[in-house]
């Protein structure tokens, strides 16, 4: 299942990237909604000690599966409009919300895998996340390169292995 989440993960990754095309090439924003994106994904790793601390009283996996399906429907909510800010705003609420997979998923690998093979277990599950992310990456080149005004269908196509990524590590 640590396959599967990771390709979810993966396609995520690769918003980052994607994320600040759409904006300034697709959307016409401007400096401060990159500067607003910039620092949601950077600033959303403050929140690491809260989720540390949230795991005292919630499963792991569940900080893991429910924030993920969370993130999901906040992906898909970049169809409803093509304005910068809102874009600007689901994005970066998607990135704030993903902190809690993240911790959470590193603190799983280590009840998951015996330090004996962690780090390949580990090394193998990021690999296929590389692989993810470039394929969404690839695709995303072809897309505002030829139909830019479909953006949008990246962030649906992630939200989809998002869902799915949670629902392996249900």
């Amino acid at each position: 299942f640590e396959t599967f989440y990771n390709i979810g993960s993966g396609s995520f990754i690769s918003l980052l990237a994607l994320s600040t095309v759409a904006l300034k090439t697709v959307l016409d924003g401007t400096e401060t909604h990159l500067a607003i994106l910039a620092a949601m994904f950077g600033g959303s790793s403050l929140l690491s000690p809260f989720v540390s601390y949230l795991g005292r009283t919630i499963r792991m996996q569940a900080l893991v599966v429910w924030p993920n399906f969370l993130v999901a429907l906040i992906l898909i909510a970049t169809v409803v409009s093509s304005s910068p800010t809102w874009f600007t705003a689901c994005v970066g609420m998607a990135f704030v919300i993903r902190v809690f997979p993240r911790v959470g998923e590193m603190n799983m690998y280590r009840i998951l895998y015996p330090p004996t093979c962690r780090g390949a277990a580990v090394g193998w599950i990021k690999c296929v996340a590389a692989l993810s992310g470039l394929g969404l990456t690839l695709l995303g080149y072809w897309c505002f390169t030829f139909h830019a005004q479909h953006y949008w269908v990246l962030y649906c196509i992630s939200a989809l292995l998002l869902t799915g990524a949670a629902w392996s590590y249900k």
